[in-house]
């Protein structure tokens, strides 16, 4: 797949930040050993509050922020706290209301028997729930989790990537961007840190700190070079996260070739060769271009489809504000493309094609349906949902002021919702398709709310795997079908006598992905094509020196009713593309309601005779 310069800069961003040290070397050298400077620094929320957080810098390691464990976890998750209990031979125990853990600041280690408890911010979204997935909206609600097996045991052993903790008589020190890996979870619970302010992510619908705090990059490009140290470290805590805290969904590079999942990462790239070798060297420069071309060769080189991504749209301050006219100058270089990506064309070819077709299939189906996401042919009905999304303030709205879903069929899932009691309410229609042929994917929520308005049970199941604590986890849902914000008996009596079909390709992907293999899973009808993949939910993280990025989360790989995983996308039961003589793929019978009656109502007559 031919790569343009326009497209590489367009994913490129990721990466830098260059904290001022706060000693000269000369003075680190000479200072007492364990020597330090606290710096207050606010806290920025939604927007600047008058919380602060204390900072820490310590001479020998001066240009990396450390905060105490104890405070970062207040900071995180209000109103609670986490007691650090001192033993013998610099060892501590962290406790706080969800779980346990032992650091050792000899060893650079950190052990946990439920490292999932311990790490749980959960509580903030729904009361007392366990570190488990919920996005949040009103509709839904998590009543608990069976577990394959008790968790296991998880050691991080820093100490093998040069991350150093700390600690004094009272409190034991972390990295701050260990701590925000750390504890980030699939609600994008997070934080980062612009040597300014702790800007703190509390849920999904937040945006990015940058669109927050347009001052945020200040800070940090606010150097023409990048500060050696930290990049090293920056580089070490990249490791990290992809050893340990990575889904390893199937996909990727590294995984195929270099045994990501085996050796890690710093290895991988050393097998992977000269290119391999080449990004490493690009990650650890201190020249900012270089850094962010060596993040947008790594990003090739993990690409699986779309849940992890180190180049991420840029920020237009980070290119344009006059006070940085050197690194527009040096990112407009003509040979730019020629000096950073000449040796990885094997690699562009190789990245996962993620969604091509898009456009395509949105003209096809106005050309053959007409606009709008409902139609109707016959005894068959079809939604075409682009997305499992669901704007919450909608919903919120609803929820308070009651009305009729009619008022907010262009809101996706409500849209949806009315679609099917139409269909219901039609005395012609008895089969109902739904189109995910441009699903991208989006909250597991709305997709687990789905799959109980059409099963018709109250309570529902989604299955996955932590992949870091070797657990398959039954999460069990408890959804208020009938909308009247009470999850009460009343909620059975809403029913859809219809039969249902699932229409996927390869552009349905996550949740696009997930919901064929559920239904498929159940008995229901699959059409289309093989779907796309994407078999785990998103971690989303910053690096060491500040800025964003994410990747396949180790908290979530999905899995079918047969504990497999499904990233290699779901055969369905009619395939629908049409290939001429010349390899030229016709999609028009994914929208050609005729044909999809005839094959539902043949599949549920075999069904039903079965």
């Amino acid at each position: 797949m031919k790569k343009t310069l326009s497209t590489i800069l367009a994913i490129v961003m990721l990466l830098a930040l260059a904290i001022p040290a706060l000693a000269e070397s000369g003075e680190a050298a000479a200072a007492e050993p364990g020597a330090y400077t606290d710096k207050t620094v606010g806290v920025f929320r939604s927007e600047l509050t008058d919380e602060t957080a204390t900072v820490r810098y310590y001479a020998d390691a001066g240009s990396i922020a450390y905060m105490s464990i104890a405070d970062y976890y207040a900071v995180m998750l209000p109103g609670q706290s986490m007691t650090v209990t001192p033993a013998e031979d610099g060892k501590y125990t962290l406790t706080n209301p969800c779980g346990s853990a032992e650091v050792d600041v000899k060893a650079d280690t950190l052990t946990s028997a439920n490292y999932a408890a311990f790490t749980n911010l959960m509580g903030q979204v729904q009361e007392g729930m366990e570190n488990i997935y919920l996005d949040g909206y009103p509709f839904i609600r998590v009543i608990g989790a069976e577990y394959s097996n008790a968790p296991k045991p998880v050691t991080f052993r820093f100490g093998d990537y040069g991350i150093d903790l700390r600690a004094d008589d009272e409190q034991v020190y972390f990295p701050l961007g260990t701590l925000s890996d750390m504890f980030s979870n699939m609600d994008y619970i997070y934080s980062s840190f612009n040597n300014v302010n702790l800007y703190v992510n509390m849920d999904n619908d937040m945006d990015f700190m940058y669109i927050r705090d347009p001052k945020y990059f200040d800070s940090i490009l606010d150097r023409e070079t990048r500060d050696a140290e930290l990049a090293a470290f920056t580089y070490s805590e990249l490791c990290f996260v992809f050893d340990n805290l990575y889904g390893f969904p199937g996909r990727g590079i590294l995984c195929e070739d270099a045994a990501l999942e085996e050796v890690g990462l710093d290895k991988a790239l050393a097998d992977f060769g000269p290119a391999g070798t080449r990004t490493k060297e690009l990650l650890l420069s201190t020249d900012w271009v270089d850094y962010f071309m060596g993040m947008t060769r790594l990003s090739m080189l993990v690409d699986d489809g779309g849940h992890t991504s180190l180049s991420i749209q840029a920020h237009a301050d980070l290119y344009t504000n006059p006070e940085r006219a050197w690194l527009v100058e040096k990112l407009s270089a003509e040979n730019l493309f020629d000096t950073y990506f000449s040796d990885f064309s094997d690699v562009m070819a190789r990245i996962p094609d993620g969604i091509t077709n898009l456009t395509g299939l949105l003209d096809l189906r106005k050309e053959l349906l007409g606009e709008g996401h409902y139609f109707t042919k016959g005894d068959t009905a079809m939604y075409s949902m682009n997305g499992f999304v669901a704007d919450k303030a909608p919903w919120y709205e609803y929820y308070a002021k009651g009305g009729s879903f009619d008022d907010y069929d262009e809101t996706v899932f409500m849209g949806l919702v009315s679609a099917m009691n139409k269909a219901q309410a039609d005395p012609e229609i008895k089969n109902f398709v739904i189109d995910l042929s441009t699903n991208g994917g989006g909250s597991a929520d709305v997709l687990m709310a789905l799959y109980s308005l059409i099963t018709g049970n109250r309570e529902c199941v989604l299955k996955y795997q932590n992949v870091l604590q070797e657990q398959n986890i039954d999460q069990r849902f408890l959804v208020d079908r009938n909308f009247d914000g009470k999850f009460d008996e009343s909620d059975a009596d809403v029913r859809y006598d219809l039969n249902f079909a699932v229409l996927a390709g390869r552009e349905s992907y996550s949740c696009g992905n997930l919901f064929p293999s559920m239904m498929k899973d159940l008995g229901y009808m699959t059409l289309g094509e093989r779907s796309g993949g994407g078999a785990c939910t998103i971690l989303e993280l910053n690096t060491a020196d500040g800025f964003f990025y994410h990747i396949s989360a180790y908290q979530m790989r999905l899995t079918n009713a047969a504990g497999e995983v499904i990233d290699a996308g779901i055969v369905p039961d009619a395939e629908l593309v049409k290939t001429d003589a010349d390899g030229q793929q016709d999609y028009s019978d994914f929208y050609n309601l005729d044909l999809l009656s005839d094959l539902i109502n043949e599949f549920y007559a075999e069904e039903g005779a079965a």
